[in-house]
């Protein structure tokens, strides 16, 4: 599994106190948090610091309290991490390019290339917080700090990053990326019989964005909570949204059949 950025949430630290936030309120006001996914599929979180970027502080974050504490923020401070992000992402293109115009001058068989040194790019302060940040997470390590050190582009080429930084970037895949955690949560919640807490999952998910899969999902809950009215609209627009859902229409008809044979 590939490292990957769900987002910036919003955490309410008085709903979440007692809960397993690992996180210490000084106050009742939100805090917001950088959230990732490393490589082991563990989710990791990480309070934004003052200028925006993740602050290092690292605590561990379970998948059933990021859906009930945490609120998806999809505004201004996300964007400013994702032009970070970009910047950092256009200097690894360029990292590359050179290193590939020297690869090239090579595979022409020269007995002797002198190659000029190139002037090494320095991440600004953002770009170090960001990548020192997620560095941490892909490493696995519950640092008490990440201190602001110089990265030269060696460390842009660290595995998993590119991979990552592009998750960040593209706010669909962040979204996608939270509603597959909601999805899976929600499964979850069926198989143990909570089916009142998985509908709440979906609908949240909903929310967020109409996915014709939630929808079906949602269905199957409605049903097994015999709303199967409410299941056979959820089906109906899932098939709005796509029509080649063929296990939605297979559902659909099911369900229609059952009724019509009373």
């Amino acid at each position: 599994m590939n490292a990957a950025v769900l987002g910036i949430y919003a955490l309410d630290l008085t709903a979440a106190r007692g809960g397993k936030t690992g996180c210490v309120a000084m106050d009742d006001d939100p805090v917001l948090v950088f959230v990732m996914r490393g490589a082991q599929g563990r989710l990791t979180g990480q309070p934004l610091c003052a200028c925006g970027m993740p602050s290092g502080y690292l605590h561990p974050v379970d998948e059933d309290d990021l859906l009930e504490n945490y609120r998806p923020e999809l505004g201004a401070p996300l964007k400013r991490i994702q032009t970070v992000a970009a910047g950092i992402l256009r200097k690894m293109a360029a990292e590359s390019a050179r290193a590939g115009a020297v690869d090239k001058l090579y595979r022409h068989g020269a007995a002797v290339i002198e190659v000029a040194p190139c002037p090494q790019e320095w991440l600004d302060n953002d770009e170090q917080l960001l990548v020192s940040g997620m560095l941490a997470v892909m490493r696995h390590e519950l640092l008490p700090a990440v201190p602001a050190v110089a990265c030269d582009t060696a460390v842009l080429r660290h595995q998993g990053l590119h991979a990552a930084l592009c998750s960040l970037v593209d706010s669909g895949q962040l979204l996608s990326g939270h509603l597959r955690c909601a999805a899976a949560c929600a499964i979850a919640c069926r198989k143990r019989g909570n089916h009142a807490r998985a509908i709440e999952i979906y609908r949240q998910a909903l929310a967020l964005r109409e996915d014709d899969h939630i929808l079906f999902n949602l269905a199957r809950a409605l049903f097994e909570s015999d709303s199967v009215q409410e299941a056979k609209h959820c089906l109906e627009r899932a098939l709005e949204i796509n029509p080649r859902l063929e296990m939605a229409g297979r559902f659909l008809s099911f369900l229609q059949a059952a009724e019509q044979n009373g």
